[in-house]
């Protein structure tokens, strides 16, 4: 492997994944999450992906 393969490589290992759970003030999970796919207006999802900073404007 060249040097300048290894380096890409090394930079992608380093990259964190954007997926983490819900932060509580985009969505409040104690409010939203229920395990059962099947239980209307609740998610069973509790990971996503977000950008830091992004504010909702109304």
């Amino acid at each position: 492997m060249s040097s300048k393969q290894g380096k890409k490589c090394r930079k992608l290992k380093a990259i964190k994944s954007p997926f983490r759970q819900f932060p509580d003030q985009r969505l409040p999970l104690s409010e939203y999450y229920d395990p059962d796919p099947a239980t209307p207006d609740k998610t069973y999802g509790t990971r996503g992906a977000f950008i830091d900073g992004f504010q909702f404007f109304s």
